[in-house]
């Protein structure tokens, strides 16, 4: 079908376009940013992700538990996934699967969001992908209250020198 890109290219394209023209920026906290940006799409492309075979039906009920055992599932990367075949499921497989392998909620929020500005810039780069799409970003529609919270409030307690260096 024309028009169809995968997520690992779109992510290439948005990398290319608003990514790595930050890189040469002269301003430190710019290519910082950048820099983390770059790292964190790049490790997103290649995080293995579950789902149902075509022609095979979703287990439900009791057999629910044991869907990742069954033939009509498979695994690969979500970078390979075309972005007009992502749900939401796919993206609450990548939260688990994230969150499984003992990530902080604001590393997996960070790398959603990542993900969803991505799917979001296939509009303003005019690419046929996100006609495909109707206007329906999986990502934003993923099961967020998974990663609620996170945050955590940072605590310093400094010593006596420290103290005593600030105020002289």
């Amino acid at each position: 079908m024309k028009g169809r890109c995968t997520l690992g290219h779109a992510i290439d394209s948005y990398m290319r376009a608003y990514v790595n023209p930050k890189l040469e920026s002269e301003v430190d906290k710019v290519r910082q940013t950048a820099k983390a940006a770059a790292a964190r799409l790049l490790h997103c492309k290649v995080i293995p992700i579950s789902y149902v075979k075509e022609g095979f039906a979703v287990p439900s009920g009791p057999l629910a538990a044991l869907r990742d055992k069954s033939k009509g599932f498979a695994t690969k990367q979500i970078g390979d996934f075309y972005v007009d075949e992502l749900t939401e499921q796919e993206a609450t497989e990548y939260i688990d699967y994230r969150l499984g392998q003992g990530k902080a909620k604001s590393t997996v929020k960070r790398e959603l969001y990542a993900l969803q500005s991505v799917v979001n810039k296939l509009r303003y780069t005019d690419h046929p992908a996100w006609k495909q799409l109707n206007g329906r970003n999986p990502f934003q529609l993923a099961d967020k209250t998974k990663v609620k919270g996170g945050e955590r409030k940072r605590r310093t307690i400094i010593g006596p020198e420290q103290e005593e260096a600030l105020l002289t």
